[in-house]
């Protein structure tokens, strides 16, 4: 089985890509998705994220809004969040590896070469857009007011440091062009 991690800056497109190989019939692990359930209060770590940001919990749960603010500005704070995150989403990208019948494993990772997951990977399939392109994503599609989605994609900058065989998908023409390039990619790796 091939191991192929999907990553690239916010708002690139990584859950485009994500969506388009899943509707060639493979499945996706999703890292993003992964994290949002650990605010819920019946995630084990729901009450570790409670004590590390206080203030940032009201009556209906858990405001990541606020929690993203503050990591944004306070670093010492991201790194203990990152840590308590990937404590509890390893294990769980490792079993969906373990347990994948089909011939080539997905995996939505953003912060795959920061982590150092890029072990985990035989290869890795990285999209790519123009600030602008993603900005305007950030802001139409995730509400965002435009100057939080430049300080968060000025904040996602990637350093790849990697032996990893890696392809670029360019995702800053349409949905079409996006997933000719997917069944471009599938398609090679299905014939070898």
């Amino acid at each position: 089985m091939r191991k192929v991690a999907i990553t690239g800056t916010i708002g690139s497109g990584k859950s485009e890509c994500s969506k388009l190989i899943k509707k060639l019939g493979f499945s996706v692990f999703n890292c993003d998705e992964e994290v949002h359930k650990m605010y819920l209060n019946t995630h084990p770590a729901y009450q570790e994220i409670v004590n590390l940001f206080p203030t940032c919990v009201h009556e209906d749960g858990i405001h990541r809004n606020e929690i993203a603010k503050i990591i944004f500005s306070e670093d010492e704070k991201k790194k203990k969040l990152e840590k308590l995150i990937y404590h509890y989403l390893l294990p769980q990208l490792l079993y969906a590896m373990e347990n994948e019948k089909k011939p080539i494993f997905f995996a939505e990772v953003p912060l795959l070469f920061e982590n150092g997951w890029d072990k985990y990977f035989d290869e890795c399939m990285f999209v790519k857009t123009r600030d602008e392109i993603a900005i305007e994503r950030l802001v139409t599609y995730r509400n965002m007011d435009r100057e939080d989605a430049v300080k968060r994609l000025e904040n996602q900058k990637i350093t790849i440091n990697s032996t990893i065989p890696m392809t670029i998908i360019n995702n800053d023409d349409t949905v079409i062009e996006l997933e000719e390039q997917i069944n471009n990619w599938i398609r090679k790796r299905e014939e070898n």
